[in-house]
């Protein structure tokens, strides 16, 4: 018996499926199988899936003799499975490598029928946010939320309550199948924001589309089974049935701004109908109230509710809070077909996934956006920047332009970065570029230090991809060609490959920096808190995209040290996964003078715990906090600040311990974290 059994339902999905099936075929769990349901599809999607089957005995293909609807072909998926558990991913998602291997270790661990990820939607543009409540569905089941494809459920759960997608329906029957999972299992695993489930937005999808007359039948007759099913549980607490109802009303809401005229108005009459005959009338008006208000959906309000929608507003809205403002609604009105609805501030600060922006409400507008930078595009770009940061290595200079200039790969550019130094460095540079084009010459406009250097090359960066190398360090003949090579294969966003130590001093790391260095095999892995723990996380011997690094705007902070760190780290927040190579790609000295050997102890003692609290600034303005919470707190912060104890003398630790208690006072919020982590913290705010 396969440990899971995944199911993909399809139709017309040529586009996206092989990504799908990618993510699906490299699970970390192998002991799965994969049953991809065609929908009498009219493109090529089915011949995929028939070549992907021939290369892999674990698919099963089952092509529906005609078009019977996604309910129809999970419903035949569960039926066909053999696993202990069921997962569902749609044709033109993915999810991480770990996935269903977290997942099942976590309902194995807990005894669990079903067992939640985190789900990440992915904007158009690229701007990634999760849904909120993975961490609720651990305090309540029924707070699970909409997205039933975060979770594995236990095939035999749902052979035992007949659960299955309720079929003759094209919109919302995932959100019946849900919600009677969730209630009726005894419990749910949440991983912890470990592993995610990837929703990228498309405008042509079912969900998005202007919802036509049938989807709205389809969401009504939905609504109503719930509410016959929740008549015949008598004993359904309040607070579940409470958020049924708001499950429900939030459906009906979210689609009545796609709605016509007239199906609009049936959908009113609907919501009305559900809060009259629910348990408790006047609290449903005040949860379908909040569904308004709430704009949850990131949809802008073109629908003009009528009087009866409008008249419960108008007693509602004053005592509602909105959930992005948190701020209280002075009042509503209506005038010549415009509703107003104004705020007790013009300017309200909101608390979000961790992320606290401001922003103006004007005329019934709330404006809110994530800067996103536009990513320079350059004819004839070589494939690969290299940047080189000079400062007073003139010993050195020379092997390292010669690793450079003489690369297998012809096809880069090499980026010479003087900070003003006052040796002859920047002459043996010279000398190299004019012999070789390739050679670009950039200077600082007076001595900057390394992470303003690394900054400045990277602004002068045309290449596809980005590397970087230390003027007293060297590459290997092969090195652009390895890892270009191996990202290219695997579609990875960064490779990684092994350094070779060279000591001139510090001998006595050597076994430290065996440990330290270690490429774990040939390993694809996602970019998750796990890898990075794996990967050493200097920003030399890898290779990264560049226009994620513009896109995202990573830039080395200025004025500390260890900025090699945040890069890294801000980077693996938008990297999907990473290719290692277990072969020598670079030549790191370890010399004395060298800028990592001479870290004053009267600074460094602080650099490490001001690169994570400049992490969490990043993660935070990025809106990319809640994903990586449990690891930035567990694992990074308390790791950091060991890091500098370990790094400074005993007088300085209480400056330490000092700086870390003000972050923690100001920003830590142990909702939704791990045991383990707030143990951690507790312990650190404990500490003297």
């Amino acid at each position: 018996m396969p440990k899971v059994s995944v199911i993909i339902p399809c139709y017309n999905m040529e586009k996206y499926i092989e990504r799908c099936l990618d993510s699906v075929q490299k699970q970390l769990l192998d002991d799965i199988e994969i049953i991809c349901v065609d929908d009498k599809s009219t493109d090529n999607t089915l011949s995929i899936l028939k070549s992907r089957a021939e290369n892999d005995s674990r698919i099963r293909v089952i092509a529906q003799e005609k078009n019977m609807g996604v309910a129809v072909a999970r419903n035949t998926a569960i039926d066909a499975a053999t696993g202990e558990y069921i997962g569902f991913v749609d044709a033109d998602d993915y999810v991480d490598l770990d996935y269903y291997e977290k997942l099942y270790n976590g309902a194995i661990k807990d005894d669990a029928e079903i067992s939640k990820g985190l789900f990440v939607v992915i904007e158009p543009d690229g701007r990634r946010w999760i849904t909120p409540y993975s961490a609720e569905a651990q305090k309540r089941k029924t707070f699970f939320n909409y997205d039933f494809q975060s979770a594995i459920y236990k095939k035999s759960f749902l052979d035992a309550h007949r659960l299955r997608f309720p079929a003759g329906v094209v919109l919302a029957e995932d959100i019946c199948f849900l919600f009677k999972s969730v209630y009726l299992c005894n419990k749910i695993h949440v991983s912890n924001y470990q592993t995610a489930y990837y929703y990228p937005l498309r405008s042509d999808s079912a969900s998005n589309n202007t919802i036509s007359h049938k989807k709205v039948e389809s969401v009504l007759t939905i609504s109503r089974e719930l509410m016959n099913w929740a008549k015949n549980i008598q004993d359904m607490p309040m607070i579940d049935y409470s958020h049924m109802i708001n499950f429900i009303c939030g459906t009906l809401i979210k689609n009545i701004n796609k709605a016509d005229e007239i199906d609009a108005k049936i959908i009113e009459t609907t919501l009305i109908n559900i809060c009259n005959q629910s348990r408790k009338p006047e609290e449903s008006k005040k949860q379908m109230c909040e569904n308004f208000m709430n704009l949850r959906w990131g949809l802008p309000m073109t629908y003009i509710p009528g009087k009866d929608i409008l008249r419960i507003m108008r007693k509602y809205a004053p005592v509602v809070y909105h959930e992005f403002t948190q701020t209280p609604v002075s009042c509503i009105t209506k005038t010549k077909g415009i509703v107003k609805i104004y705020f007790s501030r013009s300017y309200a600060r909101f608390k979000l996934f961790g992320v606290l922006p401001l922003f103006k409400i004007q005329k019934n507008k709330v404006k809110f956006s994530i800067p996103i930078n536009k990513v320079k595009v350059y004819p004839n770009a070589p494939k690969i920047s290299i940047i080189v940061p000079v400062y007073n290595v003139e010993k050195y200079m020379r092997d390292c332009m010669e690793s450079l200039v003489n690369q297998t790969m012809h096809d880069i550019e090499i980026i010479c970065v003087d900070d003003c130094g006052t040796d002859g460095s920047m002459q043996i540079v010279q000398n190299y570029a004019q012999h070789d084009k390739r050679i670009k010459i950039v200077k600082n406009r007076k001595n900057s230090g390394v992470p303003a250097t690394y900054n400045n090359g990277l602004r002068h960066a045309t290449g596809r991809y980005i590397m970087f190398c230390d003027s007293d360090d060297m590459f290997v003949p092969n090195t652009c060609e390895v890892l270009f090579n191996r990202t290219s294969q695997t579609d990875a966003d960064m490779a990684v490959g092994a350094p070779n130590v060279i000591y001139e001093a510090d001998e006595h790391l050597r076994d430290i920096d065996k440990q330290y260095f270690a490429i774990p095999d040939d390993r694809i892995l996602t970019a998750s808190g796990p890898m990075q723990e794996m990967c050493y996380p200097c920003t030399w011997g890898k290779i990264y995209r560049r226009d994620i690094i513009e896109k995202y705007d990573i830039k080395f902070p200025v004025g500390m040290k260890r900025e090699d760190e945040f890069f890294f780290r801000a980077y693996c927040t938008w990297a999907r996964k990473v290719a290692f190579v277990p072969e020598i790609v670079y030549q790191y000295r370890r010399r004395a003078g060298s800028v990592m050997n001479n870290v004053g102890k009267d600074n460094l003692d602080l650099n490490y715990i001001m690169v994570a609290i400049e992490l969490f600034k990043y993660l935070n303005k990025y809106n990319m906090f809640e994903i990586q919470k449990d690891w930035y707190w567990g694992r990074f912060f308390c790791g950091f600040v060991q890091s500098s104890l370990r790094n400074t003398s005993q007088k300085k630790h209480k400056q330490c311990f000092a700086l870390a208690h003000r972050f923690i006072k100001k920003n830590y919020v142990p909702y939704g974290l791990s045991a383990e982590t707030q143990a951690k913290i507790q312990s650190l705010k404990n500490t003297k």
